[in-house]
């Protein structure tokens, strides 16, 4: 049996010894900061007893925040979900969930808006590559462009993280709005830069910085590897 957010949860029987995996899923504001960092802090040893560091959640290529922790079976959690650099949480009071006893918990939420004002000499441009399927195991996947941010074009300006899943490879840059963008995608070098599905020379990708934005592309072929 479980409960949703609500600030006053019904009385249930008291924590049991079995424990449970319990999965955070957030989904934040875009304009979060590139290097900004969320946590899960509540009522449970493994949450911090409502104190930092509590459970880092990793950022992945989706932009969401996960992590996954076990926590006792029938306890009643009263958590916060909180940012680090710059320090915020969620102008709320806080989040009030029944463990339930099944394996398939994932508790998904989406942030609003932190309690501090964005940046805005910074803007979070995320970027989502996805890759063909014969890009060697192990690859490393950067982003070279035009601006410092990117290398000014040395064919390793960004590096890019894998992602949970599939051939997707992420990472998130600031850039002051009015920024024009220019990039490509190569494998460290202008020797394994991006092609098109045939093999062919493509343009630059580009994007003006306006807002925080999510940016995709999808790599048609590499440069080295086509017959």
């Amino acid at each position: 049996m479980g409960c949703g957010d609500s600030q006053n949860p019904p009385s249930f029987p008291p924590p049991s010894n079995k424990s449970v995996p319990v999965r955070f899923d957030v989904t934040v504001p875009a304009s979060t900061p590139c290097g900004a960092t969320v946590a899960v802090i509540g009522n449970d040893p493994a949450l911090g007893d409502g104190k930092p560091p509590g459970l880092a959640l990793t950022r992945d290529v989706d932009g969401h925040f996960r992590g996954s922790v076990e926590l006792p079976v029938r306890k009643i959690l009263r958590y916060n979900f909180v940012l680090t650099n710059p320090d915020a949480q969620e102008p709320i009071a806080s989040h009030n969930y029944i463990v339930e006893d099944r394996q398939d918990i994932e508790r998904q939420w989406t942030v609003r808006q932190w309690s501090v004002a964005a940046d805005e000499s910074q803007t979070p441009i995320s970027f989502v590559v996805e890759v063909p399927a014969n890009t060697p195991s192990g690859a490393e996947i950067w982003l070279s462009g035009n601006q410092p941010e990117l290398g000014n074009w040395n064919g390793a300006g960004v590096k890019l993280t894998k992602g949970s899943s599939g051939n997707r490879y992420g990472g998130c840059v600031p850039f002051a709005k009015g920024t024009h963008l220019e990039f490509k995608v190569t494998r460290g070098s202008w020797d394994s830069v991006e092609k098109d599905p045939q093999g062919q020379e493509i343009a630059n990708h580009t994007h003006t910085v306006v807002a925080p934005a999510k940016v995709e592309v999808q790599v048609g072929s590499w440069r080295d590897l086509v017959p």
